[in-house]
């Protein structure tokens, strides 16, 4: 149902549905960098003056990718990104059937 292009550097830069025949991104899904200080709730709650900041920095980096999963059901990437003393890994897949219909991002 998807292609699905990552850069050199981990973000994903197309989402093409071919059954619409369009491209879904009108830019790359980037990973970003917030600055973050709540000020009456739990230090995961995102003020919304906050969100009004442009990023601190972006997870730009270059990236490790490596193939986690090729079957006939299934195929996924490994991406693996540091900067800002901070490791983050995510793994993008795709399936065969019904499944297909999605782009699982964990």
């Amino acid at each position: 149902y998807y292609k699905v292009l990552v850069g050199d550097n981990g973000d994903i830069t197309s989402i093409y549905d071919k059954n619409l025949k369009k491209e879904l991104l009108q830019k790359p899904a980037s990973l970003t960098f917030l600055y973050e200080k709540p000020e009456t709730k739990p230090s995961w709650h995102m003020d919304w003056k906050d969100r009004q900041n442009p990023p601190v920095d972006y997870l730009n980096g270059d990236a490790k990718i490596t193939i986690a999963e090729q079957g006939p059901a299934r195929v996924a990437l490994e991406i693996t990104r540091k900067k800002r003393n901070s490791e983050i890994t995510q793994v993008l897949s795709l399936a065969a059937g019904n499944a297909g219909k999605r782009l699982e991002i964990a």
